[in-house]
């Protein structure tokens, strides 16, 4: 009868230990079919690699038919080595959900390149990194994202800011030129530095310009962006709207880490040529 019992309940934790197996590879394949094809290719393979990528996702809001998700991958392992050491990434971007699909796809698409190869997250010699996100400006068809973090590479550690400015009847990541004429821009700034109306701030910290130290950030770093060949007329990640202001992502200022973000009040200077706020 012992023996029976014995038999008996290798037979069940056998059923119980196959169910569990089961259900977590089905959770898993669920999982892995709700990532978009993007982070399939870029994403390191569950099955073939220890570094695993943990993904939550959570509702924000809302755009017209367009949702707009939370997702957060976190990464910790332990470097074996010599000396040893701990990798850690920690990332949150947007996800974009329902109407036109391939608007959305686009643009989904093109946060996560940004996310992942851009600030070479998928790197093995970036030992930290920590990037978040904040949606400045929304509306039917505008989008304008700040990304912002910072990243240890091989011994070196910075700040970084990206701008991501979306056109959502098409999923087009916009240059300032796409919105606006450049010698309008240029303009615009000159003015803006003569009257003395635009507001500098130091990175994401609330650290604020003024006095002696603006205007010589203003003429001796910014004003410098504004030549014919300057990499900002082109760029399309170093600027954003925010609270009625196109925001440029501008050099950091001297001993302080971090970009600089010098805000131009669109509606003062060219309210017919930018976002209708």
């Amino acid at each position: 009868m012992k023996k029976i019992m014995k038999i008996l309940l290798h037979i069940g934790a056998g059923i119980m230990l196959s169910v569990f197996i089961y259900r977590y590879g089905e959770a898993a394949d669920s999982h892995l079919a709700e990532m978009t094809e993007v982070e399939k290719d870029v994403l390191p393979n569950r099955s073939d690699n220890d570094e695993v990528w943990n993904m939550t996702e959570d509702a924000e809001n809302v755009i017209g038919e367009i949702e707009i998700l939370e997702k957060s991958m976190y990464v910790e392992e332990e470097i074996v080595s010599m000396d040893g050491w701990i990798v850690t990434k920690y990332l949150k971007y947007p996800y974009f959900t329902g109407g036109s699909k391939k608007v959305t796809d686009r643009i989904n698409e093109q946060i996560f390149q940004t996310v992942m190869h851009e600030n070479m997250a998928v790197e093995d010699w970036v030992t930290y990194i920590e990037m978040t996100y904040e949606i400045t400006f929304e509306n039917e068809q505008y989008l304008s994202i700040l990304l912002e973090g910072n990243v240890s590479r091989g011994g070196g550690y910075g700040e970084y800011s990206r701008g991501m400015n979306f056109d959502m009847e098409s999923g087009e990541l916009l240059s300032m030129e796409d919105i606006c004429e450049w010698t309008l821009i240029q303009e615009a700034v000159k003015k803006a530095v003569e009257k003395d109306n635009l507001s500098v701030q130091v990175g994401s910290r609330d650290i604020w310009l003024d006095g002696e130290q603006k205007e010589e950030y203003l003429k001796t770093d910014f004003m410098d962006l504004f030549k014919e060949n300057s990499y900002l007329r082109t760029d399309k990640n170093r600027f954003f709207i925010r609270d009625g202001y196109l925001v440029f992502i501008a050099p950091s200022l001297p001993s302080f880490k971090g970009d600089t973000y010098v805000e131009l009040e669109i509606a003062l200077y060219c309210p017919e040529h930018f976002f209708v706020i």
